[in-house]
């Protein structure tokens, strides 16, 4: 059996405080005055670079579903995969005491087309998206007056407001020509047509 002697207890004890005050040192700032381990930092302006940046695809659908969508308001939400960020869409609905509602699943997936030079990460509004059924009646017209009566896609290019640090998405017709892989790519002029950040946006 061990016998403690004096000098053995001194010993113990000498090692027992260097390690409490080794223990002690080895602290930070943030650990000695957040006791729940983290930091304020966070919180602050000044941690916005942990933010990672994520860039923007350019998505594509087929106009068919808002062509029978019958002029009704869509409203986009964001979806993160495992590379790409693309819109999933609900059609908005009223009920006869015209309060909004949405189906449980999205009524429409907008699919990734391609990588833009658009960024969201620190600093950035991300909402929803809304088309308005206006601008769905206006897309919808503009498809029907082709006069080659084409079909048509519909491609989604992400935008950033700088003014006001919110995205929006302009809109342009690719029509479908009899070839289906031969698409009408004059697009890259300016949109009439784009998406209307939430918020600010109105249903009606």
């Amino acid at each position: 059996m061990t016998q403690f002697t004096p000098v053995r207890v001194l010993a113990f004890c000498l090692l027992f405080s260097f390690m409490f005050v080794a223990c002690q040192s080895g602290q930070t700032s943030a650990d000695k005055a957040d006791s729940s381990g983290i930091s304020s930092m966070t919180q602050n302006e000044g941690a916005s670079n942990l933010i990672p940046v994520v860039y923007l695809d350019s998505l594509v659908v087929s106009a068919k579903v808002f062509e029978d969508a019958k002029g009704k308001s869509f409203i986009f939400d964001y979806f993160f995969g495992d590379s790409t960020v693309s819109l999933n869409g609900w059609i908005t609905q009223k009920t006869k005491s015209d309060s909004i509602y949405y189906s449980p699943n999205p009524d429409v997936k907008l699919q990734p087309k391609g990588k833009t030079n658009v960024s969201i990460g620190a600093n950035t509004y991300v909402g929803n998206q809304l088309l308005s059924k206006e601008a769905v009646k206006k897309i919808v017209a503009k498809i029907k007056s082709d006069s080659l009566k084409r079909q048509a896609n519909l491609l989604f290019i992400p935008n950033r407001d700088h003014a006001t640090n919110r995205i929006q998405y302009k809109v342009f017709i690719q029509f479908i020509n009899k070839n289906e892989s031969d698409l009408d790519t004059n697009l890259y002029s300016d949109s009439e047509f784009s998406t209307n950040p939430s918020p600010p946006h109105g249903y009606n």
